[in-house]
C-alpha cells in the first residue's frame, strides 16, 4: 500500500505545494523562491533541483537544495556530521543500502552531459519520506549536474496553510507556471493545457518534448501516481481473489469431511439454527486465529521489506505504508469472509437429508428395493 502514494509523497507533503515550469524556454526562476521566503503565511520556501546520477554503480537522485529549507519542509533532521557551504549530504537509508559513510568520496556524474566532479560526504539525514534515499548537494552543484542555467530550478515546494492566497499571489506575478498538490495542476499565466497522453508521448519520445518546448514535469508525477496506483490496484484485485477462492477451498473441503457429522446432528433433533450456531462459533475462533497470525507475518514481512530496502522504485527503496484504520480493515474484513462463507458453503451442505450426509452419498443414487432384494442382501 506504501507504493501508490509514492509518486506524490516523493515531491510533495502535507500542505506542500510545488510550483514548476510551464514550458522549456521560460523556466522558474531562483528569485521567485526568495521573495516568497518574505510572506508571512508561508512556512517554509525549497527551490530545487533535480538530477538523476550514478553512485557506486547504483542510480541516485541527486537535489540540488538550500539545505536548511529542504530538511525543514521535509521534516528530516541531521543525524551525523554538518551542513557546510559545499554540502554533500545522504539519506539514512541510501547510506545503508549503498556503504556510505561521512567523510567518504563520491564521484558524481552529471545526468545529461559529460560531466563528472568528486565530492567528500559530509553528512547523513534521517528522514520518513522518500528523500531518505537521496543525495543533496548545493544548488550550485545541482546547476552543473542538471541541463538547468545557473539562476533557474526545476520546482519551488512551498509549505502553507493557505492555498488560495498562494495561486492569487503566483497569478498575479504574470509568469507562466504550474501549481500543484499532489492531485490536480493548475497552469497559471498560460494557455498550454497539459494532456496526460502527449505527456506519456514525450516521456516515451524525448525528442518531442524538445520540439514542442512544454515541460511535462507536473503532468508526468500526477501521471505516473496514476499509473502506479492502477498497478498497485490491480495486484490488491488479484490478490484477493486469489485470497477469496483459497477461503473457499479450504473451508469447503472442512465442511465435506463434517458432512457426517452434520447428519448425525440432524438426525437426533438438531435444527438447522442450531447446527448454524455451533458452526459459527467455531468459524469464529478458527478466523480469529488465522486472521491474527497472518497480520502478524505480514507485519514481519513488511517490517523486513522496509529495513532492507530491498523494493526499490525510481531509486528509492518504498517503505511499507501501515496504520490503525488499514490494519482494523483487514482485520474485519479477513474475519467477516471467513464467517460469512463458511455459513453460506454449510447452506448449500445442509440441504441434503440427514440419511444422506451420513451415508456420504447423494440422494439420487438411493434405488428403491423390493423386500425380497433386501432380504438376500
Amino acid at each position: 500500500m506504501g507504493i501508490s502514494n509514492f509518486p506524490q509523497e516523493t515531491f510533495y507533503g502535507e500542505s506542500v505545494y510545488v510550483i514548476s515550469q510551464v514550458t522549456n524556454d521560460k523556466p522558474i526562476e531562483i528569485e521567485l523562491a526568495e521573495r516568497l521566503k518574505n510572506e508571512s503565511w508561508v512556512d517554509v520556501v525549497s527551490p530545487e533541483v533535480y538530477a538523476f546520477c550514478i553512485v557506486k554503480d547504483n542510480p541516485v537522485v541527486v537535489r540540488g537544495v538550500e539545505a536548511s529549507s529542504f530538511l525543514e519542509i521535509e521534516g528530516a533532521r541531521l543525524v551525523e556530521g554538518e551542513i557546510t557551504e559545499e554540502f554533500v549530504l545522504v539519506g539514512e537509508a541510501l547510506s545503508n543500502r549503498l556503504g556510505l559513510r561521512n567523510g567518504d568520496q563520491l564521484v558524481i556524474t552529471g545526468s545529461v552531459g559529460p560531466k563528472i566532479t568528486e565530492r567528500q560526504l559530509t553528512g547523513i539525514y534521517r528522514s520518513d519520506s522518500p528523500s531518505n534515499d537521496e543525495l543533496l548537494v548545493p544548488l550550485t552543484h545541482g546547476w552543473m549536474i542538471s541541463p538547468l542555467g545557473k539562476g533557474h530550478v526545476v520546482s519551488i515546494r512551498v509549505r502553507t496553510d493557505d492555498y488560495d492566497r498562494l495561486r492569487t499571489y503566483l497569478n498575479a506575478t504574470g509568469y507562466p507556471m504550474v501549481l500543484g498538490d499532489g492531485k490536480r495542476s493548475v497552469v497559471l499565466n498560460s494557455n498550454v493545457i497539459f494532456d496526460a497522453r502527449v505527456a506519456t508521448l514525450i516521456f516515451q519520445n524525448p525528442e518531442l518534448g524538445g520540439q514542442r518546448g512544454i515541460a511535462h514535469t507536473s503532468a508526468f508525477v500526477q501521471q505516473a501516481g496514476n499509473s502506479v496506483s492502477l498497478v498497485v490496484m490491480a495486484f490488491i484485485v488479484l490478490n484477493s481473489s486469489l485470497i477469496l477462492l483459497g477461503i473457499i477451498a479450504v473451508l469447503s473441503k472442512a465442511l465435506i469431511e463434517k458432512k457426517k457429522d452434520i447428519g448425525i446432528l440432524s438426525a437426533i433433533g438438531a435444527t438447522r439454527g442450531q447446527v448454524s450456531t455451533m458452526l459459527f462459533k467455531d468459524l469464529a475462533k478458527i478466523s480469529l486465529v488465522s486472521v491474527l497470525v497472518g497480520l502478524g507475518v505480514g507485519f514481519l514481512v513488511a517490517g523486513l521489506v522496509g529495513s532492507t530496502g530491498i523494493l526499490l522504485l525510481f531509486g528509492h527503496a518504498v517503505q511499507p505504508a501501515s496504520g490503525v484504520e488499514i490494519v482494523l480493515g483487514m482485520f474485519i474484513l479477513g474475519l467477516s469472509l471467513t464467517i460469512i462463507l463458511g455459513l453460506l458453503i454449510h447452506e448449500l451442505v445442509s440441504r441434503e437429508k440427514p440419511i444422506t450426509l451420513i451415508r456420504r452419498i447423494e440422494s439420487s443414487t438411493i434405488k428403491e428395493k423390493r423386500l425380497e432384494e433386501v432380504l438376500s442382501e
